[in-house]
């Protein structure tokens, strides 16, 4: 699933690609020069078994791994119910956790908790501001029901260990209403053009297509700048050169960025 690109590594070997697997229920790494792909993470510090990785992202010092933990490896074809797949998982729940780069066998270690579906994962350019979506669909809980949309807002931190922390700040949320379609998957963050001194735009995936968040606004609904309704579900986005990137269901796609946005309504 999610994926992250190291050019060079602390040991000068490179290009290597951090991967989220689902089915081997690790984060690995792939070796882009001989083809070679191994597990670097697999199981927690208490000795469980990952769930399903899904998306993760690398601390701005390249000394850790952060990613996200759901469920959805664990699921039956068809299935959906979340108590039967929360008993499949080894320390019963979906959480958030991070990694060590330099360990020779490195365990994971929580760092957010209380997310039902944690999912996208995506530092702010400044690497001060750390997202994480979660994925409602389905009726699975008052909380999080399909054609909603969340994304929690974290401070970066680094604890006393050396390790790092996140502080949880905030959430974005946003009712789709009839779009059913597709959830709060893959996003990616740039800086916004129209107010580049202060505020971050989020390119995510959403019920019903590809939005644009105002990263700095709460009020349920008002952080939405911008929604492209889409026929195809969207699952993960990024941005590179003047395009965004997006995959949907079984295809790679891809829009123009505009070189100058004067106005939100020219987002």
């Amino acid at each position: 699933n999610g994926m992250h690109i190291v050019r060079d590594d602390e040991l000068g070997k490179g290009p290597l690609v951090y991967v989220c697997r689902h089915g081997n229920r690790s984060i690995s790494v792939l070796d882009v020069g001989s083809g070679a792909m191994h597990a670097l993470v697999s199981a927690t510090e208490a000795g469980n078994r990952l769930n399903s990785p899904n998306d993760l992202v690398v601390t701005p010092d390249g000394k850790y791994v952060i990613f996200t933990d759901p469920t959805y490896g664990l699921i039956n074809k068809g299935g959906h119910d979340v108590p039967e797949v929360i008993e499949k998982s080894d320390y019963g729940a979906a959480w958030v956790f991070g990694a060590s780069l330099s360990s020779p066998n490195p365990k994971a270690f929580a760092l957010r908790k209380g997310i039902l579906r944690p999912n996208g994962i995506g530092f702010t350019p400044d690497g001060q501001t750390l997202f994480i979506s979660s994925c409602c669909q389905l009726e699975l809980s008052k909380e999080c029901k399909q054609g909603e949309g969340f994304w929690y807002r974290h401070h970066f931190e680094i604890d006393p260990e050396g390790r790092p922390a996140l502080n949880p700040t905030g959430v974005l949320h946003v009712s789709f209403g009839s779009d059913k379609q597709g959830c709060a998957d893959g996003f990616t963050i740039i800086p916004n053009p129209t107010k580049p001194e202060s505020r971050n735009v989020i390119i995510a995936s959403c019920p019903g297509g590809l939005c644009l968040l105002d990263a700095e606004v709460e009020e349920n609904g008002r952080s939405l700048l911008g929604q492209l309704k889409l026929s195809f579900k969207v699952s993960n986005v990024a941005v590179g050169g003047s395009y965004i990137y997006l995959t949907g269901e079984t295809k790679l796609w891809r829009l123009k960025l505009k070189e100058h946005v004067k106005s939100k309504d020219e987002l």
